[in-house]
């Protein structure tokens, strides 16, 4: 037929079906890929998320979007869930277990730590911080504990680094003009009992 386009293997034929009342012309409609390119679409995206792959990686190798490639993901997971019920709860333990591992690594770090007789003191820091919010993120995500309303900010609200700074200066400046005055007040009371012997 000469109206007809050549289907491509892995996306969707484009065919005239029906014909449109108005214009009397065949109207187009998309015919969904075959089983079998389904099929290879999700195993492949399966493969490539196994191997670490970002969804943007894998919407490109697969030529669907990026939320389209999350809904096939997602779809794959939840018939492959009810199959093998087991492997991911196991899955879902070991990467619970890796996050907790995760976040008392960076716990630390993110708050700091103050020296002790064998260790220094590990100030807090705003990547470690990051890094553990994300963490955590991903754990309250794994087990479903997320509750609806609005996000809860956990950002610091304590003063900033530069006011922190001026502090320190603050409080050294405070300390030395001290000092000086204890030195002035012992010297003053040495001399007066060395004068009045």
């Amino acid at each position: 037929m000469p109206g007809r386009r050549k289907p491509k293997d892995d996306a969707a034929a484009v065919v005239p079906i029906k014909v449109a009342k108005s214009t009397g012309k065949p109207r187009k409609t998309r015919v969904p890929p075959m089983p079998s390119a389904v099929a290879a679409r999700e195993q492949t995206a399966m493969r490539m998320l196994i191997l670490g792959a970002t969804y943007d990686q894998i919407a490109a190798e697969i030529d669907l979007t990026v939320s389209g490639t999350r809904q096939l993901v997602r779809r794959v997971l939840r018939s492959r869930a009810d199959e093998h019920k087991l492997d991911v709860e196991s899955y879902r333990q070991l990467v619970s277990d890796r996050l907790e591992l995760l976040m008392a690594a960076w716990m630390p770090r993110a708050y700091g730590v103050p020296a002790t007789e064998k260790t220094s003191a590990i100030a807090p820091n705003d990547k470690a911080a990051m890094v553990l919010l994300r963490a955590i993120d991903s754990f309250t995500a794994l087990h479903n504990l997320a509750k609806a309303g609005p996000p809860v900010d956990l950002r610091p609200t304590g003063p900033t680094a530069d006011e922190l700074a001026d502090r320190r200066a603050r409080i050294a400046a405070e300390l030395t003009d001290a000092i000086d005055r204890r030195k002035q007040a012992i010297e003053g009371v040495f001399f007066e009992t060395e004068q009045q012997a």
